[in-house]
């Protein structure tokens, strides 16, 4: 039987692959970690082991959980995302990642790339970040034009200044006192 709450990489290891419902050679094959090896890490209960970075990334879980215990188990990183109400203040966030100590930050487990931040807008907060040019190009979701004097929602994919990708909208029933603007 697999304890709930395992003390060692070793034991984290046999949790995930249960979890996951992989066998040892399954893992091998997707971690490029020999069989040998994760069978002796589970067998011995092995506290550390050089290369858990690849047995994290194979497997799709948390390296922090696997190597010391925090976190969950699928949840790999945690990204805080500044909600940023104004344009000035979006512009030094992007060119010199300033932030006012009194920012607000909402909190996910997706990295939608480069300089994600969220915003307001009407009712809902939306999730955005700088577009890559490849991803720019064969979008076909909505984007956020945001200039000193307006921001709105559009589909012009032929506007590239003040332009950013929308991944997430989120609405609230009652607004959170974080999306007020101070």
């Amino acid at each position: 039987m697999i304890d709930i709450s395992p003390k060692t990489l070793g034991e984290r290891l046999e949790l995930a692959l249960a979890e996951s419902k992989l066998s040892q050679a399954q893992a091998s094959a997707v971690t490029g970690v020999p069989q040998a090896t994760i069978s002796h890490l589970i067998r011995n209960k092995a506290r550390t082991y050089k290369n858990s970075r690849a047995l994290a990334d194979g497997l799709k879980i948390n390296h922090d959980w696997l190597v010391y215990g925090r976190g969950g188990i699928l949840n790999h990183d945690t990204y805080y995302i500044p909600i940023i109400h104004d344009y000035f203040r979006l512009r030094l966030y992007l060119s010199e990642k300033f932030l006012e100590k009194r920012t607000h930050f909402i909190v996910t487990e997706q990295n939608y790339g480069k300089c994600m931040f969220a915003t307001v807008l009407d009712t809902s907060l939306l999730i955005c970040s700088e577009k890559e040019e490849s991803e720019y190009i064969y979008r076909n979701s909505e984007l956020l034009l945001w200039t000193e004097s307006n921001k709105v929602i559009t589909n012009n994919h032929s506007q590239w200044i003040g332009i950013f990708l929308i991944h997430e909208k989120r609405s609230y029933n009652i607004t959170p006192n974080f999306l007020i603007r101070e």
